[in-house]
């Protein structure tokens, strides 16, 4: 799931640059005209100047659904405990025989393979990388602006690289949070061939690789793309605001997300791999200045199972 925190940064570095402009104005307009001061202190940049931004035209949009939110994090059952699974079988003398597979039979596989390794209860590590990136493509004040806000947000989004000890399906990160295994979504896999457009497997040795992209989804404040929710997760735009940052608009289209699933043969994920291409317009406010910007950004998020 893409990170709450990641999109905070980045609404407060477009209402930072947003501040600094307007008191940059404020200040050449005092040497100008003697110290006068704005009219208003709720100013937006596009009232005080016009700067001529890079258009940018976002792809195509389908109608968002809307419903209701994941269920929180299935319980893992308890009652028995299966085997450690092996990460690979012993090998076989005889080559597996070529299978094709269907979209549906597909996504079936991967459905049932990542619900059955969220369901594990036994003790396994595992090896969790993210990263992110955000390239704005337009924003108050122009191109300088948009060059400074883009070092910034390098500055503040770092990647993850960690390795994480399951027991009774959780374990705490880095930053002290209780995670299920095989984030970024805590709940069951429930994607449907309606979200998808395409579907693959392929045998490779003993294993089955699975490749998944979701259809495109558009959605505002406060609204949830049903694909993305269903399989990999979504970012709640609606509960941003932090101190004196306040989110006033954010329409984010999800372009493609994808996942790219190794399952073993007893049927668990052996690795997954999340990745969340996002176009966002939004704008944000702090201390009554405005800004608003364009930006396009992608989260990666990788899972490798340590089965002995």
């Amino acid at each position: 799931m893409v990170k709450k925190q990641r999109i905070i940064y980045i609404f407060a570095v477009i209402a930072a640059c947003a501040l600094i402009f307007v008191l940059f104005l404020v200040f050449q307009r005092g040497d100008d005209s003697g110290g006068t001061l704005p009219d208003s202190a709720e100013m937006t940049l596009r009232e005080t100047t016009t700067v001529p931004v890079e258009e940018t035209t976002p792809p195509a949009l389908i109608p968002s659904a809307t419903v209701l939110p994941p269920t929180a994090g299935e319980t893992a059952p308890t009652a028995t405990k299966a085997p450690l699974p092996s990460q690979t079988a012993a090998p076989s003398t005889a080559a597996p025989s070529a299978k094709t597979y269907t979209k549906g039979e597909a996504l079936s596989l991967l459905s049932a393979a990542v619900n059955k390794t969220k369901a594990y209860t036994g003790a396994v590590s595992a090896h969790h990388t993210e990263g992110f990136t955000a390239d704005i493509q337009s924003i108050t004040g122009g191109s300088l602006v948009a060059s400074f806000a883009n070092r910034l947000i390098g500055m503040v989004v770092a990647p993850v690289d960690e390795t994480l000890n399951f027991s009774g399906g959780s374990a705490v990160n880095a930053e002290g949070e209780t995670v299920p295994l095989l984030l970024p979504k805590s709940g069951p896999f429930a994607l449907t061939e309606s979200g998808v457009v395409s579907a693959t497997a392929t045998q490779s040795g003993q294993n089955t690789v699975v490749d998944v992209t979701l259809v495109s989804e558009s959605v505002g404040m406060h609204e949830i793309p049903a694909a993305n929710a269903s399989a990999i997760g979504y970012l709640d735009v609606g509960s941003l605001d932090i101190s004196i940052l306040s989110v006033q608009s954010a329409d984010i289209t999800y372009t493609g997300s994808s996942i790219h699933a190794v399952i073993n043969p007893e049927g668990y994920v052996a690795s997954v791999t999340y990745t969340i291409p996002l176009y966002v317009e939004g704008s944000a406010s702090a201390m009554g200045i405005s800004g608003s910007a364009v930006f396009t950004g992608e989260e990666t998020e990788s899972w490798t199972i340590q089965w002995e």
